[in-house]
């Protein structure tokens, strides 16, 4: 819990036998609600060419690192430790593109231009709760995150959208819940 924010606990490897048991109460939520697995055709097609993937993690203050002990211990510095380690034949690089309190509208705007300069094979968007803080109207948010997405899918660049934190402050807040 850090100034308000309680983040879910995830083992960084968990056993198949483990997995079931292996989320705190805040994450406990069916897989539909929260997750919708597509395949990441792209990347898979950059990995049969290549052992180089280069990820751009861009979002607000929890990819930036805000609560972070240190830079390395963001959670795109630690995926990228896990991705290193069971992709071993890969070099993995991600780059930290994270902007505390940042709404989507304006990581949309940023977001190609960041794509120009580090030509990712994949982009993880945190995305969320700054806008849901903010009050912007769900629909505004969707079409602003939707049309991001299709400008992606046009370069052949996956996209995984890591969803908004948990803040247990906020859970009665309507447009929190919206």
């Amino acid at each position: 819990n850090v100034t308000g924010v309680q983040t879910c606990a995830l083992p960084i490897y968990p056993s198949s036998e483990d997995k079931a048991s292996a989320l705190s109460p805040q994450c406990d939520a069916p897989n539909a609600d929260i997750a919708t697995p597509v395949p990441l055709a792209n990347m898979a097609n950059v990995l049969g060419r290549t052992n180089k993937l280069t990820i751009l993690a861009i979002g607000s203050s929890s990819t930036y690192g805000v609560g972070a002990s240190v830079r390395g211990k963001t959670y795109p510095a630690q995926l990228e430790q896990i991705l290193e380690k069971s992709l071993q034949d890969v070099e993995v690089k991600i780059i930290n593109r994270g902007v505390s309190g940042e709404v989507a509208a304006n990581t949309a705007d940023r977001l190609m231009n960041e794509v120009a300069l580090t030509h990712p094979d994949l982009v993880l968007w945190q995305l969320g709760t700054n806008d849901a803080l903010a009050h912007i109207a769900p629909n505004e948010f969707e079409t602003i995150v939707r049309t991001a997405i299709t400008r992606l899918k046009k370069r052949k660049i996956d996209i995984v959208l890591v969803g908004l934190q948990y803040t247990p402050r906020y859970v009665r807040d309507e447009s929190y819940i919206a």
